[in-house]
């Protein structure tokens, strides 16, 4: 319960270079598409977050937890969400740089794509039109695209999915207090009890 989730995870040089090689298949297997690349990582990241957060909310192995353990589980709780909060501002920054990625690669394209379509000598009338000219884009520069669009696809869905573990985080603290509370209860009882059986004669 004490261990705290990594904002950052520095991989060395060796693991991103095995990773990569991952990534290319054999010769006689079809590459995996964008939309596959990105489906993939998304799962990945998604149960590695979830593993993390399992370790987290661990206080027992199956049994009632104690007093002392439902208090360790209060006392590391913050640690934990300020993790979480920079995890999800670290994902939030991801998504922003690829969306501006996207959109700055798009209007540099769309640009060039217009002067060609539309060029200043073209009458008016035979203009491309504005979605004639975006869907040109697409098909025009394919691969480029397709990999700009599901970075910002995936990068979005990071984002999504940390907003939810860190609102169901701070859910959490409210499951703890109230366990704090029914155990501090319950000793409480329990020492009336043995006050009484102590003291016999006490009305």
């Amino acid at each position: 319960m004490n261990e705290e989730i990594p904002t950052r995870v520095i991989k060395s040089q060796e693991e991103e270079k095995k990773e990569e090689k991952k990534e290319v298949p054999p010769a006689n297997q079809p590459r995996a598409t964008y939309d596959q690349i990105a489906e993939q990582r998304l799962i990945e990241f998604i149960e590695d977050e979830i593993n993390k957060m399992n370790e987290c909310l661990k206080i027992t192995s199956g049994r009632e937890p104690s007093f002392s353990e439902v208090n360790d589980a209060l006392t590391s709780y913050e640690g934990t969400h300020l993790a979480l909060l920079s995890m999800y501002h670290n994902s939030k920054f991801e998504y922003n740089r690829a969306k501006e990625a996207f959109d700055t690669w798009f209007a540099d394209k769309y640009i060039e794509v217009r002067k060609i379509m539309n060029p200043p000598g073209l009458s008016a009338q035979k203009w491309a039109s504005t979605k004639e000219l975006e869907m040109e884009v697409r098909v025009r520069y394919k691969e480029e695209y397709s990999k700009l669009s599901w970075d910002v696809t995936l990068t979005e869905q990071q984002l999504s999915f940390m907003r939810r573990l860190l609102d169901n985080w701070s859910r959490h603290s409210f499951i703890l207090s109230q366990l704090s509370k029914n155990l501090i209860a319950e000793m409480s009882s329990l020492g009336l009890s043995d006050s009484f059986d102590n003291n016999p004669n006490q009305s």
